[in-house]
């Protein structure tokens, strides 16, 4: 079984997770890619200057893996985890306002003085480099 990204949209996890183990043959294996830690850390500060993000917004993309994934699966699985870091250039404000409407964390009311700063750190920079941090959850059932 696989999940890339889509987990922490389950309405119960928890139960999702353990539903998702009891089918698992004996020797069944549960692969989970999601964000973790310091993922899209430098966006988010940015927008945290106007806005508050969504709980859930903020905990998906940097402890959901950690605290809601690996300590349910490590109670009926052998856990490896591996991760990675990927650097997203965009090379305008355009580029990283399109990215950031697109997403969850959207704020229409904001983007005035968002788009401002981007621009003014754009502009100072030459693009906008966001790090995505990535966790790959293996879990093979003991």
């Amino acid at each position: 079984m696989c999940c890339f990204y889509g987990l922490y949209y389950a309405e119960d996890v928890n139960k999702l997770l353990h539903e998702i183990i009891e089918h698992l043959s004996s020797d069944g294996t549960i692969l989970i890619v999601g964000p973790y830690g310091d993922n899209n850390a430098k966006l988010f500060s940015l927008l945290e200057r106007y806005y508050n993000l969504p709980e859930l917004v903020k905990r998906s993309a940097t402890t959901f893996m950690e605290k809601e994934v690996i300590p349910v699966l490590s109670k009926y699985c052998r856990i490896e985890s591996n991760t990675f870091k990927n650097i997203i250039h965009y090379p305008n404000t355009k580029a990283i306002a399109d990215y950031w409407r697109s997403s969850t964390f959207y704020s229409p009311d904001h983007e005035k003085d968002v788009i401002k700063e981007m621009d003014e750190y754009c502009t100072l920079h030459d693009e906008f480099v966001i790090e995505k941090h990535v966790m790959a959850c293996i879990a093979r059932r003991i």
